[in-house]
């Protein structure tokens, strides 16, 4: 009878499991002819994008199963690119036009909320990439943390009004605030021997968490940026070291 029990539990045990993974349909109206996805669990650094890859056939409809729930998921498809978030077994829809993402389902809030935040992903990227940037020409760090704690008020409050987890909130606002660190590192960078890299910002660089114990950052696409320009403004700046002392290393 024993037997007969334990072959029982085998056939049906997995089945509630499958029941609670996420469940995604893709739409795409253009011409992607696949999309790629792989989760930001921690356990690859988030700008590798090593993930699962799917084929798309334009105006049909593409049913995913997805490995894991409570994750948020990197999506490219064609030239988009983009989160996604799923619970335990909900049921969501995406639907890929040539520039428009529309979220449907039992996550389209928090689907929404990580488009909208993708905009101050995309402010503090440029920072290093435009020299018109709002941020170029501050060199003062009062005037510097004033614009950024105004774009971060922001943020948390898009982020606590609407209706999201208190896991889900408490897991962004570590990434905002990465998000912003990396920004002020960049900066650093830039000031980096100017004289107006002063007692202030150094004072500023050492009474910040940058959370390199915790694994929610390696979430973060700014990860890999804080660990390199952490390593250098700690070894040129503070501890002084010449860059040309390290080239001559090598030679």
């Amino acid at each position: 009878m024993k037997k007969y029990s334990f072959i029982f539990l085998t056939l049906f045990l997995p089945f509630p499991c499958m029941a609670q993974m996420p469940k995604l349909v893709i739409n795409s109206q253009s011409e992607c002819a696949e999309l790629r996805y792989w989760p930001l669990n921690g356990k690859q650094l988030a700008f590798y994008n090593l993930g699962e890859t799917v084929k798309i056939n334009p105006g049909e409809g593409t049913e995913l199963v997805l490995p894991q729930s409570e994750t948020i998921y990197n999506i490219q498809a064609d030239k988009q690119v983009f989160k996604f978030y799923a619970t335990a077994g909900s049921i969501n829809t995406i639907t890929i036009y040539k520039d428009t993402i529309i979220f449907e389902g039992e996550n389209k809030q928090y689907n929404t909320y990580l488009m909208k935040a993708s905009k101050s992903d995309s402010y503090c990227w440029k920072y290093s990439r435009r020299r018109d940037h709002e941020l170029r020409n501050v060199a003062n760090i009062s005037e510097f943390k004033k614009i950024i704690d105004k774009r971060k008020k922001a943020d948390n409050d898009l982020l606590n009004n609407n209706m999201l987890s208190a896991n889900f909130i408490k897991e962004q606002q570590l990434l905002t605030n990465l998000r912003y660190h990396s920004l002020f590192l960049k900066k650093l960078m830039t000031l980096y021997k100017s004289p107006e890299l002063n007692e202030e910002w150094l004072n500023e660089f050492h009474n910040t968490e940058f959370h390199f114990d915790n694994g929610l950052s390696r979430q973060s696409e700014f990860f890999n940026e804080i660990i390199k320009d952490y390593t250098c403004i700690q070894a040129f700046v503070v501890d002084t070291i010449s860059p040309q002392s390290i080239m001559n290393s090598f030679n």
